[in-house]
Formats: structure tokens, C-alpha cells, sequence
């Protein structure tokens, strides 16, 4: 798969001008059909509908998929989606919490978190997906 302009009628004229190159050896690439359709989930819940179009090498003969910008390799969602997803765990939303510190301020402070995001291990180091609920602070 080669990542291309998201621009579809630029990236036809650069092919048919011969300006793409194969990314093993160099060569040229020539039209060689389209991809399979694809739906890819975008912003706000849009679906954006592409057919990616296929190129093959005049020098080693290798076919390639040409993907627009805002679609990455292999995934469902657009770039900005993935994107977005990102900020929000960088900024610490959207993780899970144990229920330890669902518990209030002072299991909290009984627990040793004190109201911080405990992430993938709870704030007794235990692992998430071990939890009982014996184990809750009552």
C-alpha cells in the first residue's frame, strides 16, 4: 500500500503521468484497476466510501494499493478519528478507573490513589480483569 494525496483527481493525473514510483525499486507505476470498495467511519459518525486504485510496477511488476491521507493502512476509522482518539487518552479521558476509586474520596485516600486515574492496574497493583467483589472497600 502506498499513502497518497487524499486528492483523487491529482493522484490520476500523477499516475497517468508517470510521476508515482514504486516504493521497492523505483519504476514507474501504471494504472492496474481498483481496490476493493471500502467504508471507512469518519467524524461524528460519517461513513466515507472510497475505492482505492491499484497501480502496478513496469519495473518489478508488483501491484500496490494507492490510499488517500486521511485513511490508514488496515483500519476501520479515518486518520482524524484515530487522531482524536489519541488526544483524548494522552490527556487521560477515557481510561478506564477501578472501582476502588469509584468508591469516593476517602477509599481513595484509604487506597493510596488519592482521585488520580489508576489506568490499567488498580491502586492496589492488581490487574483490571481480576476484580471480585470481595475485594471492594466497604
Amino acid at each position: 500500500m502506498l499513502v497518497v494525496d487524499a486528492d483523487v483527481v491529482r493522484v490520476e493525473q500523477q499516475l497517468r503521468r508517470g510521476e508515482l514510483k514504486c516504493p521497492s525499486c523505483g519504476a514507474v507505476l501504471a494504472p492496474w484497476g481498483h481496490g476493493r470498495p471500502r467504508e471507512i467511519r469518519g467524524d461524528l459518525g460519517a461513513r466515507l466510501f472510497l475505492r482505492p486504485r491499484r497501480t502496478r510496477c513496469s519495473g518489478c511488476e508488483v501491484t500496490h494499493v494507492l490510499l488517500a491521507e486521511v485513511v490508514v493502512p488496515r483500519r476501520v476509522d479515518a486518520a482524524g478519528v484515530i487522531g482524536a482518539g489519541l488526544e483524548i487518552a494522552a490527556l487521560g479521558m477515557g481510561t478506564a478507573r477501578s472501582p476502588r476509586c469509584w468508591a469516593g474520596p476517602r477509599a481513595r485516600s484509604v487506597a493510596g490513589c488519592a482521585g488520580s486515574v489508576c489506568g490499567p492496574r488498580r491502586c492496589d497493583g492488581t490487574s483490571p480483569w481480576s476484580w471480585s467483589p470481595s475485594r471492594t472497600i466497604r
